[in-house]
């Protein structure tokens, strides 16, 4: 059972977040590996654990026809189980922010009122936000964020510059991953009764606006040099790896490929997210 409960915490998505929350240490220039940045890791796995296992209770009817892989649906845990998985990752989350704020804060409520308030907007996202369309896709947006605003908002640290573009291109990414999964999960979600955003305005309307993001987040890329908040080599690693990247994206949403698109979409974040480190680590040490 326990495995079951890994797979259904989205390993993944958690690695992701994790990644995200270092590179947000790391642009601040207060990255370690002591206690503060573990209880925070540990903080959003659980908070994302929360989320995703009761994201699949309560959309077991529809996983039945959209993800008949997942748990739930090929029957490998009961859904009363899932229930006190997601709350036992809730309580956890909470935990370990409690634990940061005792030990590790200069403020000692600032982690725990957040991670409540993510969790809170979690649950909300859970049970209302994911049925109003395109504020579902922007909430999943914002969560991919969440790691950087915590970090960006740190009261052992000040207001940081370098931390707003990663926030801004993740969020756009997002946005522009998540349109592209509404579109490849529009027939399961028609049948299962779920109203999404394609549905709402046309799939050729949405297609465009998801390329119209990813397009928009790719020519934003010079943007933080001539800002002159990042080197010059953040845009040269960034602009030849991301732009083949962004290519293959629109071939295969042109095609209908929305499975691909969306995966595409999310290597171009984790190459974002690369270009960022090696430009600013070069550039702190004086190389360039």
């Amino acid at each position: 059972m326990f495995l079951t409960f890994v797979k259904m915490s989205r390993p993944l998505n958690i690695f992701i977040a994790i990644l995200t929350l270092g590179v947000g240490y790391f642009l601040v220039n207060s990255f370690s590996f002591g206690l503060g940045p573990l209880f925070a890791g540990l903080s959003f796995a659980f908070a994302i654990s929360f989320g995703n296992i009761q994201n699949d209770v309560l959309d077991f009817e529809s996983d039945l026809l959209n993800r008949p892989e997942r748990p739930l649906p090929r029957g490998d845990i009961k859904i009363n189980h899932g229930i006190l998985g997601w709350k036992i990752a809730f309580f956890t989350s909470l935990f370990f922010a409690a634990l940061k704020g005792i030990l590790i804060d200069e403020i000692l409520l600032y982690s725990p009122l957040f991670f409540l308030i993510l969790l809170i907007l979690l649950y909300f996202y859970n049970k209302k936000f994911k049925h109003i369309p395109l504020l579902k896709n922007m909430a999943v947006a914002f969560f991919s964020v969440t790691p950087l605003l915590y970090v960006l908002f740190l009261k052992e640290t000040q207001f940081y510059m370098p931390l707003l573009p990663p926030i801004v291109f993740a969020f756009l990414l997002t946005l522009g991953r998540e349109i592209y999964k509404d579109l490849e999960d529009e027939v399961g979600d028609l049948k299962a009764g779920i109203f999404t955003f394609p549905m709402a305005v046309g799939k050729g309307k949405a297609k465009w606006l998801g390329n119209l993001i990813l397009l928009f987040t790719w020519a934003s890329l010079p943007l933080p040099c001539l800002l002159e908040i990042y080197p010059l080599l953040f845009f040269v690693t960034a602009f030849l790896t991301i732009t083949p990247i962004a290519i293959f994206t629109l071939i295969y949403a042109q095609k209908n490929q929305f499975d691909k698109a969306q995966k595409f979409t999310k290597i171009a974040m984790f190459l974002g997210i690369i270009s960022i480190i090696v430009s600013m680590a070069i550039k702190n040490n004086s190389i360039l």
